[in-house]
C-alpha cells in the first residue's frame, strides 16, 4: 500500500502533540519517579519493614507474662472431711513471669483465698475451719545450667533469626535492583526509539530529496525510469521502516505508562538523555571490600542460617540439667476475709522454701541422630551452595567487565563506520548532482549511512544496559 507523505508526517506529529506539554525527565529522575509511585517498590518496602518487625518478634518468648485469675468453688460433696454440709473457696491470683535472655526464668506469684465451711458437727474443727482465709507471696527461680547455660540457646535462635531478617532483607533488595533494571531497560528502549525515529526521518527526507531530484531528470529526459522507480522504492522503504519505528515507539511509551502507573489520561514523560556519557560499573557499589553478586551474598547468608540452625537443634537434643528454686510466704488468719489474707501477705514467719536440680536426657534413638543428621547435611550443603555460588560471582563481575570493555571499543568502532557511511553518502549525492555517479550508489550509500547509524546507537544503548548490571554486585566489607 502506497502511503502519502503528507499522511505519515500527520500520523507522527499527532502521536507527538498529545504528548508535547509533558514532564522532561532524566535516567535519574525517571526511576525515582518509578519507586514513588510503583505498587511495586511500594510492597518491597513493606517487604522489607516485615523482615525487620520479624527480627523483633522473635524475642516474643522473653517478654513479661501477666496473669490475673478468680475463681468460686462449692463444694456439697458427702462425707465431708470437715464433716461440713458444704465447703466454700473464693480465690485470686495474680502472677508476673519473665525469661531473660540469659536463660533464667523468675515466676512472681501472688495468692488470697477465703474459705468457709457450714455447719461442721466438730466444735473443735468449726473453730479452726468454720471461717478463716490465707494468702502467699512467692518467688520461683529457673536456671539451665547446661542447655541454655547463660542463654545459649537464647543467643542462637537470635543470632539465627537475624540472619533469617538480613537474608529476607536481601531477597526483597534483589527484586528491587532488578525492577530497577527492567525499568531502566525501558527508558532505554524508549531513548533508542527516538533516536531510531530521527534517523528514520532524516533518512525520509533524504530519499525524498533523491526521489526529487531523479524525477527531474526524468522529465527533463536525462533520467532513466528504472532509476526513478528505484528512488520511490526507497522512499517508500523508508516510510514503511518509519512507521514500524513509530509503532514501536508508542508500545515502549505503554510501558513507560504502565512503569509510571500513570492514567490513561495523565501525559507521558518526556524522556532525555545522553548516549556518550558512560557510568562505571563500579558507581553503582558502595563501600570498601570484596565485590559479590548479590544472589551469592545471599547463598552466604543462607548458609550461615543452616550452621546456626544445626547448632540450635544440637542445643536442643542435649542432655539438661535445671536448678529450681522457690521461696513462699504463708499466712493464716482465723475467722478472717480476703482482707485480711492481703493485709497479712508478706508475713516471712512461715515460710516454705525449696530447691530442686532435674537432669533430663533424650535417650539415642535412631529418631534424635536422624533429627540431627538431617540438619548437619543441610548445612553441609548450604556451605557447598555458597561456595559454589562465590565462585560464579567472581567470575560473573570479571566477565562483565570484560564485556563493557570490549563493548566499549565496539562503540568507538561503530561510530567511526557511521562517520565514514555518513561521509560517503554525502560524497555520493553530491557526485550524482555532477552527474558523476549513478542512482543505486546513492540509494545504497543512504541504506548504508542509516543501518551505520542505528547500528551505532543500538550498540551506545547496550553499553547503558550493561551498565545497569552493575546494581547486581555489592561489596560486603570483606578483603578482595
Amino acid at each position: 500500500m502506497h502511503i502519502k507523505y503528507w499522511q505519515l508526517v500527520l500520523l507522527i506529529g499527532f502521536s507527538s502533540s498529545a504528548f508535547s506539554a509533558t514532564q522532561t525527565m532524566n535516567l535519574e529522575q525517571f526511576l525515582a519517579h518509578v519507586q514513588n509511585r510503583n505498587k511495586l517498590f511500594q510492597m518491597n518496602q513493606s517487604s522489607r519493614e516485615a523482615a525487620q518487625d520479624k527480627k523483633i518478634a522473635g524475642d516474643l518468648s522473653l517478654i513479661p507474662v501477666l496473669s490475673l485469675s478468680g475463681s468460686y468453688l462449692s463444694d456439697k460433696r458427702q462425707p465431708n472431711m470437715m464433716g461440713s454440709t458444704e465447703s466454700t473457696v473464693t480465690r485470686y491470683n495474680l502472677g508476673l513471669a519473665k525469661k531473660f535472655s540469659s536463660g533464667t526464668q523468675v515466676k512472681l506469684t501472688g495468692d488470697v483465698a477465703e474459705y468457709a465451711n457450714k455447719d461442721i458437727s466438730n466444735p473443735a474443727f468449726n473453730t479452726l475451719y468454720g471461717q478463716y482465709a490465707g494468702g502467699s507471696l512467692g518467688l520461683s527461680l529457673s536456671q539451665s545450667l547446661w542447655k541454655d547455660a547463660f542463654g545459649r540457646g537464647t543467643s542462637l535462635r537470635q543470632q539465627r533469626e537475624t540472619q533469617i531478617a538480613e537474608l529476607e532483607i536481601s531477597a526483597v533488595n534483589l527484586q528491587e535492583k532488578q525492577l530497577l533494571i527492567d525499568a531502566e531497560s525501558a527508558f532505554w528502549d524508549y531513548i533508542y526509539l527516538q533516536e531510531e525515529r530521527q534517523i528514520r526521518e532524516s533518512s525520509l527526507q533524504r530519499a525524498k530529496r533523491i526521489e526529487n531530484w531523479v524525477a527531474r531528470r526524468y522529465r527533463d529526459g536525462i533520467g532513466d525510469r528504472a532509476d526513478l522507480m528505484n528512488a520511490k522504492a526507497l522512499v517508500a522503504s523508508r516510510q514503511m521502516q518509519l512507521l514500524i519505528t513509530q509503532d514501536e515507539y508508542l508500545a515502549v511509551q505503554k510501558k513507560i505508562y504502565d512503569w509510571i502507573e500513570a492514567s490513561s489520561d495523565e501525559p507521558a514523560p518526556t524522556l532525555v538523555a545522553n548516549l556518550d556519557q558512560r557510568r562505571s560499573l563500579k558507581s553503582f557499589i558502595s563501600g570498601e571490600g570484596a565485590v559479590v553478586r548479590l544472589d551469592s551474598y545471599m547463598s552466604s547468608l543462607e548458609a550461615k542460617v543452616k550452621d546456626l540452625g544445626s547448632l540450635e537443634a544440637e542445643d536442643s537434643l542435649r542432655s539438661d540439667l535445671v536448678l529450681s528454686a522457690n521461696y513462699n510466704t504463708n499466712t493464716y488468719v482465723n475467722q478472717g476475709k480476703l482482707a485480711d489474707a492481703s493485709r497479712n501477705i508478706s508475713r516471712t514467719d512461715t515460710p516454705t522454701t525449696g530447691v530442686s536440680l532435674t537432669w533430663t536426657y533424650l535417650l539415642d534413638t535412631s529418631v534424635k541422630k536422624a533429627a540431627l543428621s538431617q540438619v548437619r547435611k543441610e548445612a553441609a550443603a548450604a556451605r557447598l551452595k555458597s561456595e559454589r555460588r562465590l565462585l560464579e560471582s567472581q567470575s560473573s563481575w570479571a566477565e562483565i567487565q570484560r564485556r563493557y570493555d570490549e563493548l566499549g571499543k565496539k562503540v568507538e568502532a561503530a561510530k567511526q563506520i557511521a562517520e565514514f557511511q555518513m561521509e560517503r553518502a554525502k560524497a555520493e549525492q553530491d557526485k550524482l548532482s555532477k552527474g558523476r555517479s549513478i542512482t543505486s550508489q546513492v540509494i545504497t550509500s543512504e541504506q548504508d549511512a542509516a543501518e551505520a547509524a542505528l547500528n551505532l546507537s543500538k550498540l551506545k544503548v547496550e553499553h547503558r544496559k550493561l551498565e545497569a548490571q552493575g546494581r547486581m554486585f555489592i561489596r560486603t566489607g570483606d578483603k578482595p
